[in-house]
């Protein structure tokens, strides 16, 4: 199957990773009367897309990166010392790393719940062996199973490259939210896919911004949505878990 194909399967929003219970600030957002209709729709998702760019995206970026340096090491000689720290390692600390930016609890968990099922599924279908071992370590605990470390290693499992890997996070997570929107407002398909339309619009340029970023200082500023999140935890009447 070409590579297009099978990260499209990845970012479909029917693949099980469960991000259809999660709004990530939107559901607070409406009852505080900020989210009624589909510019409101887009204002949001643009600034979604803003705080990926110094978190998610870099991070997927390093983590494809990681996957890639893995795939040269295998066919290398196995006798040579690696200067580099073994790739589970590095995973390991890069999710670490992108778990401490999420300012509330559900983002946190979000994005652990999300990044353990689509580690599941993924390594199910991928048979990748690094895939499959950041898979036990999230199991085990060891690690928190972030989407986006998950999601580069599983880019780089079908071949895709690292700005298609973080392009593809960034539009399968503003689809998810944006379909969240939509039942919240409620708004109409097509005037849905517009907004969709409009903020997916800045994902390269988003993607180009966390190629400036250094991974191992991944920061996330999204006070408007942050907010609204910490404030859903209290909500009485929820749709969604985030």
């Amino acid at each position: 199957m070409p590579t297009l194909l099978r990260l499209l399967q990845l970012a479909d929003t029917a693949f099980p990773t469960g991000a259809f219970a999660h709004s990530l600030g939107l559901e607070g957002a409406h009852a505080a009367g900020e989210l009624r209709d589909e510019h409101d729709l887009e204002r949001l998702l643009r600034r979604q897309l803003d705080g990926m760019a110094t978190s998610d995206l870099a991070i997927v970026l390093a983590a494809h990166r990681v996957a890639l340096d893995a795939t040269f090491r295998s066919r290398s000689d196995r006798d040579v010392a690696p200067a580099s720290a073994p790739p589970l390692d590095a995973l390991i600390d890069l999710d670490h790393d992108l778990d401490a930016t999420r300012a509330t609890r559900e983002t946190r968990e979000a994005s652990r719940a999300t990044g353990e099922r689509f580690l599941i599924a993924a390594a199910a279908i991928l048979h990748d062996p690094l895939l499959r071992a950041l898979r036990d370590a999230v199991a085990d605990r060891a690690t928190p199973g972030t989407l986006a470390v998950a999601w580069g290693v599983a880019a780089r499992a079908v071949d895709a490259g690292p700005a298609e890997a973080a392009e593809s996070l960034a539009f399968s997570t503003l689809a998810a939210l944006a379909a969240a929107g939509q039942r919240l407002v409620p708004l109409g398909g097509v005037v849905t896919q517009r907004a969709l339309w409009g903020a997916a619009g800045a994902i390269p340029g988003a993607v180009a911004r966390a190629a400036t970023v250094d991974p191992r200082e991944p920061c996330s500023f999204l006070p408007e949505l942050d907010v609204r999140s910490a404030e859903h935890e209290r909500q009485r009447v929820r749709l969604f878990i985030s």
